[in-house]
């Protein structure tokens, strides 16, 4: 297995910005999905096309790890809950570190649509993980890393080679706008025991670059969009609890507001009528009314005093 560089560096610093194009392509693919704790992560192997392209550069995905906390040092002592590093080989070497937060504290800023990608992504896989290093094959649909690929997301990028002929390029997306896993998935990973990755001192004066805007989506291969447009300078926001599908969650109960209103003894009219089962058992009610109730009822009134079945009428016709 390949050693991935722990390299503690300091990523606070927001104002040198990007000097290349930062340009990221990526077609990894749909893939299965194998599982199994080895050392301090989790090893996850993917068989899609996992090819990427980084500044006209290609890449070959080798290796994706999950890993609990992070070597880097945030701003603010900010810190991700886990790391997902995707390790390629090709022209040199390129990590794309991308960190997660749990969905409660990542809140509904962000918008549902990226609570709901991401957290489906470990959710298909999140249950099945133990502390034991026996491989698992998990049982996944339509599982690929490129809807997990931050767009639009601002990041850091340097070269932790020492020799600067040499690319071992890193991209590392901001914490402030992290994927999101939902609470149930973390305890899942509990089980797992991993030993917490922390920043040591940094030795190492390294030229950091940071990019406001992020990689665009191209094709179909956008990814998920952490972060809303026109949001990057926002210092403070309300965080939102909310459920997998986006659903606002009450931080007392833990319940949907949505399903609240259902446990209320409220008939929750609008998912009755969603069902088009009942819709047609109350299209047939009407009608059996209108033929048996109000043509009768109408032919009597035409008619006078004297009352028919709809028998009758239909031997008059």
């Amino acid at each position: 297995m390949a050693n991935i560089d722990k390299t503690s560096v300091s990523l606070t610093n927001k104002t040198k910005t990007c000097s290349n194009s930062c340009s990221l392509k990526h077609d990894y693919g749909i893939s299965s999905c194998h599982i199994q704790k080895l050392d301090d992560y989790i090893n996850i192997i993917v068989d899609g096309k996992n090819k990427v392209t980084f500044n006209n550069s290609e890449y070959t995905l080798q290796h994706v790890r999950l890993y609990k906390g992070s070597w880097y040092n945030f701003a603010n002592k900010n810190k991700p809950k886990y790391s997902l590093v995707l390790h390629h080989s090709g022209d040199g070497k390129l990590t794309l570190v991308i960190p997660i937060k749990v969905a409660s504290l990542v809140g509904s800023v962000f918008g549902t649509s990226v609570n709901k990608r991401s957290q489906l992504f470990f959710n298909q896989f999140a249950s099945q993980i133990t502390n034991s290093n026996e491989k698992k094959v998990v049982n996944v649909v339509n599982w690929s890393l490129d809807s997990i690929i931050p767009t639009n997301t601002p990041f850091w990028t340097f070269n932790v080679s020492k020799d600067p002929s040499i690319q071992k390029r890193v991209v590392v997306f901001d914490v402030d706008y992290p994927m999101a896993i939902s609470s149930a998935d973390v305890n899942y990973l509990k089980k797992a025991a991993l030993k917490e990755q922390k920043p040591g001192n940094v030795k190492t004066k390294m030229d950091v670059e940071y990019n406001k805007l992020g990689f665009e989506g191209f094709s179909n291969r956008e990814g998920f969009t952490s972060m809303r447009e026109g949001m990057e300078d926002m210092k403070n926001f309300d965080c939102i609890p909310v459920e997998i599908d986006g659903e606002p969650v009450d931080e007392k109960t833990g319940i949907a507001y949505d399903d609240k209103k259902d446990l209320s003894g409220d008939i929750p009219w609008h998912k009755i009528l969603d069902n088009p089962f009942i819709i047609i058992i109350i299209a047939t009610l009407i009608l059996m009314a209108v033929y048996f109730v109000v043509i009768p009822g109408v032919i009597t009134l035409i008619a006078g005093d004297e009352h028919y079945t709809m028998y009758e009428i239909w031997q008059m016709s």
